[in-house]
């Protein structure tokens, strides 16, 4: 079957976000196409249709009023997924030929930010981990204040002192690095006590060179002798890590961390 140019950039862009569901802009409506229409139809109570209702398998799509997309994100995200923000570039207008779209933000569990939550003052802090055999890194950012912090946890109750601190920050959403590399079941049970999600980063993201560059660059600065971590390799890593991850998410130089 032949997609039209449309939905030809859809999929493209949604190729890029598999784990996401996609907020398609389309004028004054984001869009949700396939699979993801049929999980948001669900999860947000909305009508199910198609697109192409004519053709031999039309197209299951949904869609919400783009000024109210605040409340639908923070319904999927409790259920447990991200969201793919995507919008139009560009004037419909202005566009020769058809409309430029791209991913602005993709909101997870752990940087979300609903007027509710902000009003809270509730602290909404993701954590990315780094283990070992016997050691584990563990990073730490609040995205509505711009607290980060760095630890590690050495000797046999290292990952039950993981857990605890988890429970301490009421941690929203836990990485873990893909592939991980050792089983960590404690962190596992204490994610669905705490109503965490648990999502992954690429392991390389982590390594050495790759995760204090990306510190020094968020950091501005020419060491990390002053922030107490250099030497910590395990910590520096799940801190470049998370800086990684938030980037990619965020789409921007997060000034404020």
């Amino acid at each position: 079957m032949t997609s039209s140019p449309m939905m030809e950039q859809y999929y493209r862009i949604k190729g890029q976000y598999p784990d996401a569901v996609l907020f398609f802009r389309m004028g004054d409506f984001y869009e949700m196409f396939n699979e993801d229409a049929l999980l948001a139809s669900k999860i947000l109570d909305i009508a199910l249709t198609s697109r192409n209702k004519q053709a031999e398998q039309p197209v299951p799509m949904c869609g919400i009023p783009f000024h109210a997309a605040e409340s639908y994100v923070a319904r999927l995200i409790k259920a447990g997924h991200k969201v793919a923000i995507c919008e139009q570039m560009e004037e419909a207008s202005e566009a020769k030929g058809l409309v430029n779209r791209d991913v602005v933000r993709v909101v997870t569990p752990g940087t979300q930010f609903s007027s509710a939550l902000l009003e809270s003052k509730e602290n909404q802090f993701i954590v990315a981990v780094l283990p070992t055999s016997k050691e584990v890194g563990m990073a730490v950012i609040d995205l509505t204040t711009g607290d980060f912090y760095v630890a590690e946890f050495t000797g046999e109750g290292a990952e039950k002192d993981l857990v605890a601190e988890c429970f301490r920050l009421r941690g929203r959403e836990i990485l873990l690095p893909d592939p991980v590399g050792r089983e960590l079941p404690l962190l596992e049970v204490g994610c669905r006590e705490l109503g965490a999600s648990l999502n992954s980063y690429p392991r390389w993201t982590a390594e050495p060179v790759r995760a204090r560059t990306i510190l020094l660059e968020q950091l501005h600065a020419l060491s990390l002798q002053g922030f107490g971590c250099e030497g910590r390799d395990l910590a520096i890593g799940a801190g470049g890590a998370l800086g990684h991850y938030l980037r990619d998410t965020q789409k921007n130089d997060l000034g404020h961390i």
